[in-house]
């Protein structure tokens, strides 16, 4: 499952999602999130769908993909939608087990189910069309009004990069773990959850080692480079917006206002 966790991996393309700019790409991702959030109705949620849609088939990504980066947040998403079917008060529909079901339950778990859907797709698709130098330059310019109140933007920019680049990484580092410790025998995946849990606890001492060392790494060539905090950097390829940009900004706001207006039961 662990390996299933495609979040901050990039994938190389020349797409009209890929070409776009990435000041672009992450005002559409929050202005996306803003809709999911705002949205409370079936054809709202279809709305968001769509524009999901939309830019899944800009980017050429296929929805396998999508899914299989689903897979590694099944049991928070599965487990989180369960908790708000038996916790939402409301009048019993069904009687199960002991337990009262009642309709504003269920669609509190729908609705919570299809907004972690959505989130984690729309956020993945953000990472399979953005490479993490223009995640960060992109970021960078967004963030300048920091240098008003003495942040400096391009420092928070970079830790943002670094931490969204370094979720597939270690999480193919604990799979590498999980793999090297089932060759000696671990029994890992069988016993009761209890003993489950106690085994991939093993797992975190050695990939905190992991983590640091990888860390390490990742000074020692910023170092080297004579990378410098506080100094103003520049990229190597000035970013402009164009038509596509503009369009898709455009589009995405005139869909957003339409999930606000709706009514909650729509």
């Amino acid at each position: 499952m662990l390996q299933d966790i495609t979040m901050g991996l990039y994938i190389p393309g020349n797409s009209i999602a890929h070409r776009l700019d990435p000041r672009t790409k992450i005002i559409l991702v929050i202005c996306y999130v803003i809709s999911l959030i705002s949205a409370s109705g079936i054809w709202s949620y279809c709305l968001v769908a769509l524009m999901l849609a939309g830019a899944v088939t800009a980017a050429k990504i296929k929805p396998g993909m999508l899914l299989r980066g689903m897979r590694g947040f099944i049991i928070m998403i599965g487990f989180t939608s369960v908790l708000c079917v038996f916790l939402t008060p409301g009048a019993a529909w069904v009687q199960w087990g002991g337990l009262d079901l009642s309709k504003e339950g269920v669609y509190a778990g729908l609705q919570v189910l299809v907004c972690f859907i959505l989130f984690i797709a729309g956020t993945s698709w953000l990472t399979f069309t953005t490479s993490p130098l223009q995640m960060m330059e992109g970021m960078g310019k967004l963030l300048y009004p920091l240098r008003y109140i003495k942040i400096s933007p391009q420092e928070v920019a970079l830790i943002m990069s670094v931490s969204m680049r370094f979720v597939p990484i270690m999480a193919e580092e604990a799979q590498r773990i999980l793999s090297a410790q089932k060759a000696r025998g671990a029994y890992v995946d069988s016993g009761n959850i209890a003993q489950r849990a106690q085994a991939m606890a093993s797992l975190l001492a050695p990939l905190f080692i992991r983590a640091w060392q990888r860390s390490e790494t990742l000074s020692t060539a910023m170092l080297c480079r004579c990378y410098q905090t506080g100094a103003e950097r520049t990229g190597l390829r000035k970013m402009a917006m164009k038509r596509a940009d503009y369009a898709s900004l455009v589009l995405t706001s005139v869909i957003l206002a339409v999930i606000i207006a709706l009514p909650d039961y729509y």
